[in-house]
Parts: structure tokens; sequence; C-alpha cells
């Protein structure tokens, strides 16, 4: 998503990027967040999710944190639902799909070890977290140019001063 260059004063950073006045900070890259589906609501405010979960853990005593959630894990998974009389539209599970894998395989994480690997599941697939690891090859760039101007002799007053023009004798 692209931000429209406001109509308003530019300034630059001492690394010679542009800043706009009178809006706040504008963000270089704007990634939307995943928008959970109505049945993944549902599945998770009923503890489905976490109930499966459980069950999951208990029967895979041997699970390695690398594991996935296969058609088999999938069809036992409706299973359990229809056993729990869960309503839902087929259509509506399939376009859901993809989070419903994610949401148990990070319940299945946290009930199996913790919440720290929970996260780590669900920050594989957030695409924010995706984008942000995609940048840090341009943020180093980005620090390392600064980090060049700051060593320049005279370049810029030091961040966070600021530079006064006149001597200590005007009245």
């Amino acid at each position: 998503m692209e931000f429209k260059t406001p109509d308003t004063e530019v300034f630059y950073t001492p690394s010679g990027r542009p800043v706009y006045g009178g809006g706040g900070i504008t963000p270089d890259y704007v990634v939307k967040a995943i928008r959970a589906q109505p049945i993944l609501l549902r599945l998770l405010r009923q503890n489905l999710i976490f109930d499966y979960s459980v069950r999951f853990v208990a029967a895979h005593e041997d699970l390695q944190k690398d594991f996935t959630i296969d058609d088999e894990a999938l069809a036992e998974f409706r299973a359990f639902l229809a056993d729990r009389e869960f309503a839902y539209d087929v259509a509506d599970f399939e376009e859901a799909k993809q989070y419903v894998v994610l949401r148990l395989r990070a319940q299945i994480a946290r009930v199996k070890w913790d919440q720290e690997t929970e996260s780590r599941v669900l920050s594989e697939a957030d695409p924010q977290v995706r984008r942000a690891r995609e940048l840090l090859d341009e943020a180093e760039a980005l620090h390392e140019h600064s980090r060049q101007i700051d060593a320049e002799p005279g370049s810029h007053p030091p961040l966070g001063l600021r530079a006064e023009v006149g001597t200590e004798d005007q009245d």
C-alpha cells in the first residue's frame, strides 16, 4: 500500500530521507493485518481449537516442533467438530482453512511446549512480521548510510542537539 505524498512542507533527515510536516510520521510501508473469518472466531470463542489441541498432544507424545497439520489431522479435527455438534458451512471452513490450520498448530505448540513457541508459529504467517523480515536488509543499509553520515565531520549537528548560530556576547 502506498501513501500519497502530503501537500505539506518537506524536511530531510541527516541521511537525506524526506519527511513531511503536519501529519505525524508516515510509515515507509503499510502491510494490512489478517482479518479473522467468523468461523475461526467461533472456533476460538467456543474453545474447540484448544480442546482439540489437548487431545492431539495427548495422542502424539513424540511430537516435534516442526510438525504440520496434514490432511489426516484436519479430517480428525472435522470429526471432532462433528462430535461436538459444531455446525458450519463447508465453504466457510475451506475459505478459512489456512488460518484454522495455523491456529491449530499454534495452540498445539502452546499446549505441548509454551507460549513462546505458540508465538513463533503465529509469527511465521503474520504478513506484517514477514514483511519486516524482508526489510531487514534495507534497514541495515539505512543504518549503515546513517553511520557514514555521522562519521563525516561537520555533516550535521549531533542527533538530539540543535545547532545555534551566534556568539555568547550578543545582547
